[in-house]
């Protein structure tokens, strides 16, 4: 199985999860996993946790930003298994993008992650500047 999980500081993975499910519908294939919000947590024994219980699936790890612990924790753990993509920059038009593909599509991980990322990027728009052109062109 090809699973998504989304993992952040807080409680933004969560909210996002349900945000998706809300818009792209309940998916058995997505979870998310907040970081930091219990006093007792142990990151690293969680990720280990997460890894072990997934051997066979195909982990798409989406973590809420580049650099930051989470982030760092399973970068650490990429190489372990060719199974496990880790992409950070958590957003919603990214990751509805990302369930559709891996429910639909037989492309390879990689592919996935890169159609997913384009198009999200394409979801980047600065609304102010997108009125001023449009302004500019009515004249």
């Amino acid at each position: 199985m090809r699973k998504i999980i989304c993992f952040s500081h807080g409680n933004l993975a969560r909210g996002m999860t349900e945000t998706v499910k809300m818009i792209a519908g309940n998916f058995d294939n997505i979870d998310y996993y907040c970081a930091y919000v219990r006093e007792d947590e142990d990151i690293e024994k969680e990720i280990d946790r997460i890894i072990l219980e997934n051997q066979e699936n195909e982990l798409f790890i989406v973590s809420d930003i580049f650099g930051g612990s989470v982030n760092n924790e399973w970068i650490k753990r990429i190489n372990k298994g060719e199974k496990i993509h880790l992409i950070a920059g958590m957003n919603l038009a990214f990751v509805i993008e990302l369930l559709v593909l891996i429910n639909d599509s037989k492309m390879k991980g990689a592919e996935v992650v890169q159609k997913a990322m384009t198009s999200a990027r394409e979801n980047f728009v600065y609304c102010n500047q997108l009125q001023m052109d449009l302004e500019e062109d009515d004249f």
